[in-house]
């Protein structure tokens, strides 16, 4: 028995999860309710809560009310929620629930509920459903990049892995497809720090090449392509370069508009990347290109110069260690 199954000593299925949402659950009942019968500790004992019939009905209403039942079908849910959301935000539609249908928008404890009754009941299935269902929904809190976002995010793709056993790769590309075809639409749904880590812990590198060129269609965004430039070139180095390179081919791109020294480093920088995936003569064309175009811009010339000199410098030193 692995560490994600456990019994509690009661009868009925076998507990499986690492008993988090349980946890929660009982910590939220005994603020909200209080009793002598609840105490603030770190208890896994469901049947305090209620009996296996008791998680059963959880189970039936919270997959009827979060539509659980189906992966695709919350994926498609969550999607009229967040545009509900954002309808109401900007007042689209007004009070025309014809044009703007309104969206029941369950609070995040449900989700909670519904973890801890899969996790009562044993049904690795659901469990399977709701971790890959996070997922692809997975949104941008203000806290990608932290220790704190990252441990969580580990957390969950770990718990996902070691429930899905022998067909942790079906589910790896039913997580990539539903996000593509739900979830690729950078203007609503921003960046997914889960999804990210994932491409990254799987070496994705075709589905983050897609994810990387949906996100920088409208609007740049270099954050994106330096946090998986890695797992891109991987697969395919020419097509990762060329979507790291498309601001310096355009004149009037942000990077290459102002003479401003954040922007010169920049531009050195994935000069620097292009070396490194695609060897240094492909770097050199590239900066004798940008060289030629930008004649006037000398703080610009004097970086690329530099960098000229630096890579030529190695190479020499590569020649006489032969």
């Amino acid at each position: 028995m692995n560490d994600i199954e456990q019994r509690n000593g009661t009868d009925g299925p076998a507990i499986i999860g690492d008993g988090s949402a349980g946890r929660e659950l009982y910590a939220y009942i005994y603020d909200h309710f209080g009793g002598h019968a609840f105490t603030r500790d770190e208890t896994t004992d469901y049947s305090m809560i209620t009996d296996v019939q008791g998680w059963e009905w959880i189970r039936a209403f919270m997959e009827r009310l979060l539509a659980m039942d189906d992966l695709e079908r919350a994926v498609t849910v969550d999607n009229a929620r967040h545009a509900d959301r954002l309808f109401q935000y900007c007042g689209c539609g007004g009070d025309d629930e014809r044009a703007v249908p309104r969206v029941l928008n369950p609070p995040s404890i449900c989700w909670t509920w519904l973890e801890a009754a899969y996790e009562r009941l044993g049904d690795a299935d659901g469990l399977r459903r709701l971790y890959s269902y996070r997922i692809i929904t997975s949104r941008d809190d203000g806290r990608i990049g932290t220790e704190e976002s990252n441990r969580a995010v580990r957390r969950l793709i770990r718990s996902l892995r070691e429930l899905a056993g022998d067909e942790w790769s079906d589910c790896v590309r039913r997580i990539v497809d539903l996000q593509q075809r739900y979830h690729g639409n950078p203007m609503v749904h921003g960046r997914n720090p889960a999804y990210e880590m994932l491409l990254k812990q799987e070496r994705l590198g075709e589905a983050a090449w897609e994810y990387c060129r949906s996100r920088n269609r409208d609007l740049r965004a270099d954050a994106v392509i330096d946090e998986l430039f890695a797992v891109m070139a991987e697969s395919d180095a020419e097509q990762a370069c060329a979507l790291l390179l498309e601001p310096l081919h355009d004149a009037d791109s942000p990077l290459m508009r102002a003479d401003m020294q954040e922007h010169i480093e920049r531009i050195c920088t994935v000069l620097r990347r292009l070396a490194d995936s695609l060897g240094p003569d492909r770097m050199r064309t590239e900066t004798d290109l940008l060289l030629r175009r930008y004649r006037r811009r000398k703080a610009l010339r004097e970086a690329l110069e530099r960098l000229l000199r630096e890579y030529d410098g190695r190479q020499m030193v590569n020649m006489n260690e032969r």
